[in-house]
């Protein structure tokens, strides 16, 4: 009978910790492995100062363990790469070659290459795409054809997959960085109530101010991102525009619901225009959090992009040893 009600109370006092001040939200899965080695040593704390009996032990432990599984089932973040042939400035770009490699499969295997993606997933409506990654051993799914973009796309796909968080990859960045995906997902753990993040890094050149081709952004104080936009709209010095403006990077982190929530949402006259996807997030008010790397490498958004990747990946160092592990 004791032996039983010492278990009651060990449940009842683990039932009893108070989600806020471990940093834990149960009615969403913003829950974090970096939250764990508090709450195991405030239960182990507790079970010294209870003194509990040897004959406790294993059911306190046993609560424990299910407990600790239960938070790390919810803590799953799952890649996925959009990818389709009708790309406007470069029909079929994600299968073109690059050094004997389609551009969607430099992607793919340097994902994989993460260290805190559960999985990566190609979501296409095209079987082109669908063959080439199935036929290289990647995971695919496939989606309707009409799509506005990316991150409507891969709303669909995620609903096939068990997950907590999304890390969107765009499918034309085959120079994108592991630990450029890895300090994204670091940022997940450290700020779990935020909407989305979005990777930035600074500009190269004072070029790249006005260069349509890709989007760039203004952070706040607090790494907010204020605006996008695709050509500078400040009349400040161009020195002091190259230390305020960044380049936004193809590497976006969603919680899931988050994610499935913000595709219900129509698309305004100015995310349509200027086909910045992250607008929507900004013009409905969420917080999108910029998360800072560094180098800035070149995606293939034209055709002339592709001799720059090539040359990256040549005479760079750390470009050369991925592509050796991933070929």
């Amino acid at each position: 009978m004791d032996q039983e009600e010492n278990h009651k109370r060990n449940q009842k006092a683990l039932r009893n910790l108070n989600p806020k001040t471990v940093g834990l939200t149960w009615s969403t899965k913003g829950v974090y492995r970096c939250k764990l080695l508090w709450l195991i040593r405030k239960t182990i704390g507790w079970y010294y100062k209870k003194k509990l009996m040897a004959h406790n032990t294993r059911a306190l432990l046993a609560s424990i363990f299910k407990l600790l599984s239960s938070i790390l089932k919810l803590m799953e973040i799952v890649g996925f790469i959009p990818a389709r042939l009708a790309s406007t400035r470069f029909y079929g770009k994600v299968l073109h070659p690059i050094e004997g490699l389609p551009m969607i499969e430099h992607v793919r295997r340097r994902a994989l290459l993460s260290n805190g993606l559960k999985d990566v997933y190609v979501a296409t409506s095209d079987i082109e795409i669908y063959n080439l990654v199935s036929s290289c051993g990647g995971k695919v799914i496939l989606t309707h054809l009409e799509h506005e973009n990316g991150t409507s796309r891969i709303a669909e796909a995620v609903q096939k997959v068990a997950c907590s968080h999304v890390v969107l990859i765009q499918g034309d960045e085959p120079l994108i960085l592991p630990n450029h995906i890895d300090k994204l997902i670091d940022s997940i753990n450290q700020f779990p109530n935020i909407d989305a993040w979005n990777c930035v890094a600074s500009l190269s050149s004072v070029d790249e101010l006005n260069k349509q081709s890709f989007v760039k952004c203004i952070t706040s104080p607090e790494n907010f991102i204020l605006n996008t936009f695709r050509r500078s709209p400040l009349i400040s010095r161009q020195e002091i525009q190259m230390a305020q403006i960044k380049k936004v990077l193809g590497i976006l982190g969603f919680k899931k619901e988050f994610l499935l929530s913000l595709s219900l949402l129509p698309q305004s006259m100015l995310e349509a225009n200027e086909s910045i996807e992250q607008l929507r997030i900004i013009e409905n008010h969420f917080r999108l959090s910029a998360v800072h790397v560094e180098p800035a490498l070149p995606s293939i958004n034209e055709p002339k992009d592709l001799q720059v990747v090539i040359d990256n990946i040549k005479t760079d160092t750390i470009q050369s040893q991925l592509f050796k592990k991933i070929k």
